[in-house]
């Protein structure tokens, strides 16, 4: 969430490693934002922590429906990180090759 605007994000169908889902990830947080805000994802290799960040503050709400990225990215359920420019998972992502389909 950008200030009061919600951003829904929908990752397109296809398959990924953990590098290029989260970088599909920035690339559509940055593509739908209201407030033109650049959103960076990163992963750290020693921690296997994801951290994703911006140019400004924003809001980052995971969606509480099955198959939400969150326990893939290390997010916890149903914790909302808010007024912030930068949130790293409190876990490592899941080791995967993803594949989104529709």
């Amino acid at each position: 969430r950008e200030g009061s605007n919600t951003i829904t994000i929908n990752i397109t169908p296809g398959f990924y490693n953990i590098d290029d889902f989260i970088s599909e990830i920035a690339t559509e947080m940055t593509s739908n934002s209201v407030t033109a805000i650049t959103y960076t994802a990163t992963r750290n290799n020693n921690t296997g922590k994801i951290t994703i960040s911006s140019s400004s503050n924003f809001d980052l709400l995971f969606a509480a429906v099955e198959n939400s990225a969150n326990e893939l990215l290390g997010f916890y359920n149903y914790i909302n990180y808010l007024n912030t420019s930068s949130v790293t998972a409190r876990n490592k992502y899941q080791s995967f090759h993803c594949s989104i389909i529709r």
